[in-house]
This record gives structure tokens, C-alpha cells and sequence, in this order.
């Protein structure tokens, strides 16, 4: 609890006004603080929470060689503060030398990272078990939707998985609408609601993720815990900053078509 007195040094984050604090700002405070130790566990989890934003990289290097798209992988991890290739990400890229292939074979390397992580369990882990069952419960709503299978498209997930479960239950039922577990109605609300609408339902979501992770930096214990939490916040606010400044259509398009695999 020494450190407590630093959250005062962190300005307010709000969903709807302008950021006064970058990631890397906040990056160069928290490395004033922590040891080297934490400082490598929070680009971890950084990575972790954030892998799909490595996804859009695939869909304009079909031309580029194996080395050079490394090389600004590199670059996209270091400007994200999300540090280096951990071998995981090695091997994914050795064993998918093509873009078609590392976009076919993206649902298993979200899935490995996840159950790698849920052996470990490290003490950020329920942050990656949050983001893992909204994408799960996102797969599921899609899949729903388009009449498709879910148990193929969740062929990757551990079966034993309480929310992967609980979502294989409804393959079966002829309805186009998914069923939330108790801890994720609200989820299921914004996702119906926005189905159809990429934009709208990107913003729905980062809100519902950014709410969360503000919670916990609020509760303030562990310290080490609301740093991380605030981290994460942080990021969703750029990202959706950045979707702001741009035409971010296409790029949602793809990602909500091709992330969870093909049909």
C-alpha cells in the first residue's frame, strides 16, 4: 500500500473526453515504480489482452517475406509497450509462414494462449478469463446468427471450459439467439442490440470491457492489480480513439468475418 498515493498522479479516464495520458506516458510512470520483474508480467498480460490487434497485420503482407513481416511485428510490439516475440508467438509464425495461414490458424493460437496462461495462473489471469469469454460469447452470437456450427467453431476451446460449455448447449436449438451465463447479461443485451451494426457494437464493447478494468483500478488493492487494470483501460480508450480518426469500417469487417475462423 506505500504506492497508494500514486493513483493520485493518474488522471481520470471517461469513455467520451479526450485523454490526458498516453500508454507510453503511463508506461514511463509505472517504470518509476515497479521492478523489472512486474514491469515484464504487465507486457505480458498487455500482449495477451491485446493479441487481436496484431490480427489486422496479416491482410496486407501476403507479398511480404517471412523475415520483413517479423521485423514490423517487431516494431508494432515495441510502439505498443508490449515488448518482445515471446516463443509462442515464434512458433505461430514459423509454423504459418503465409497470410491465409496465419489467418486460418489464428481461433488455435488464441486458444493455446489462453490455456497455456490458465495452467499458470498468474495473478492477472482473471483479466485474460474476461477477455476470453467475451470473445467466446461474440463466436457464439455470430455463429447463432449465421445458422452456423459451433462446436466447429469452437473446435480449438477446451470443451471443459464453463462458458465454452455453456455455449455448446445451444448448438442444437434451432434459434438464432444465443443465451448468456448470468454473469454476462448485460453482454448479451449490447451484442443483440448491435448485431448488425460493426461500429456501433465495437464502441458497446469497449465500453462494457473499459467499465470493468475501471472498476478494479477504483477498488485500488492489490496496487500491482489497478495498474494493470488501468493499463488495459488505457489501451481500449486509444484503440477506440484511433477508430475515431480513421475510416475503421473495413478493418472491423475483417476482423469480426475472419478472427474466430472461417465458416
Amino acid at each position: 500500500m506505500k504506492n497508494f498515493f500514486l493513483y493520485g498522479y493518474f488522471p481520470p479516464l471517461d469513455f467520451s473526453t479526450k485523454l490526458e495520458i498516453s500508454s507510453e506516458e503511463y508506461w514511463q510512470l509505472c517504470s518509476l515504480i515497479l521492478s523489472k520483474k512486474d514491469l515484464e508480467e504487465m507486457q505480458s498480460i498487455n500482449l495477451c489482452v491485446d493479441i487481436l490487434d496484431i490480427y489486422p497485420l496479416f491482410f496486407e503482407r501476403e507479398e511480404e517475406s517471412a523475415s520483413d513481416f517479423q521485423k514490423d511485428l517487431q516494431k508494432f510490439l515495441e510502439d505498443n509497450k508490449m515488448g518482445g516475440l515471446p516463443i509462442w508467438l515464434e512458433e505461430y509464425l514459423a509454423a504459418c509462414p503465409t497470410s491465409k495461414e496465419k489467418i486460418v490458424s489464428f481461433p488455435q493460437l488464441l486458444s493455446d494462449i489462453y490455456q497455456e496462461k490458465k495452467k499458470k495462473r498468474g495473478r492477472f489471469f482473471e483479466f485474460l478469463a474476461f477477455e476470453h469469454d467475451i470473445r467466446i460469447l461474440q463466436v457464439g452470437v455470430r455463429v447463432k446468427k449465421m445458422q452456423g456450427d459451433l462446436l466447429k467453431e469452437l473446435q480449438f476451446e477446451d470443451l471443459e471450459d464453463e462458458v465454452v460449455s455453456f455455449v455448446l448447449t445451444q448448438q442444437n436449438i434451432s434459434s438464432d439467439k444465443l443465451y448468456f451465463p448470468v454473469p454476462y447479461k448485460d453482454l448479451e443485451s449490447i451484442l443483440e442490440s448491435s448485431y448488425d451494426q460493426p461500429i456501433r457494437r465495437y464502441y458497446d464493447i469497449s465500453r462494457y470491457r473499459f467499465d470493468y478494468y475501471m472498476k478494479i483500478f477504483e477498488e485500488g488493492f492489490p496496487f500491482i492489480k489497478g495498474l494493470v487494470a488501468y493499463m488495459i483501460a488505457l489501451r481500449i480508450l486509444e484503440d477506440a480513439q484511433k477508430l475515431r480518426e480513421t475510416d475503421g469500417e473495413e478493418w472491423l469487417h475483417q476482423v469480426n468475418e475472419n478472427a474466430v475462423g472461417e465458416e
